[in-house]
């Protein structure tokens, strides 16, 4: 059996996380607990296949591997240390892209 590896979540992550969640419930409160469901489902993909999500073009320059899982109109910035998974930022993929690198722990 594989070794799983362990989820860590940045603090700004965690914000992100909640900030999406309460735009989107003011909508409709179903689809905001639906897109938080999803999220943390496909984190949780990532402790048995770390390397599932494609490598992060725009922060390639920072020489840390990140790597992304896209959720509706979100992108979920990873990086895989030994055998922990940082969830490190969740970015809105509408944004310009070259933003992505601030809030992005270095």
């Amino acid at each position: 059996m594989k070794a799983q590896y362990r989820i860590n979540w940045a603090d700004i992550a965690k914000c992100q996380l909640d900030n999406i969640y309460c735009h989107i419930k003011a909508g409709s409160m179903n689809a905001g607990k639906e897109f938080k469901k999803e999220v943390r489902l496909k984190v949780l993909k990532l402790k048995i296949f770390p390397e599932m999500g494609q490598e992060e073009e725009q922060l390639k320059k920072l020489g840390q591997g990140h790597r992304y899982l896209v959720q509706g109109n979100y992108k979920i910035i990873y990086r895989v240390e030994k055998h922990e998974i940082n969830i490190v930022s969740i970015f809105d993929a509408r944004r310009d892209p070259s933003s992505m690198e601030k809030g992005i722990n270095a």
